[in-house]
């Protein structure tokens, strides 16, 4: 089991879903604003999470080792 995110830094707006439902999210968003959303996994109960990929306008890259953020972080970006 594990949890996906699609955040966008700028705002703080971020949302959750499933992979492909995180995915369409971040890639409409980039378009209309024109930054890169992350797209974050983690466990739940876990207190971290890793980014696995970028949405830009240009369409969605994978990333491999992503940086990892704590839950604090997460709690602030998430609304």
């Amino acid at each position: 089991m594990r949890v996906i995110f699609a955040i966008d830094e700028a705002t703080r707006e971020s949302h959750i879903n499933t992979m492909p439902a995180c995915m369409k999210w971040a890639l409409d968003r980039a378009k209309t604003t024109g930054r890169p959303i992350k797209i974050l996994v983690a466990r739940p109960g876990s207190k971290t999470a890793r980014i696995i990929a970028e949405a830009t306008s240009e369409g969605l890259r994978a990333v491999n080792a992503g940086s990892v953020w704590k839950r604090k972080k997460l709690e602030r970006s998430y609304e």
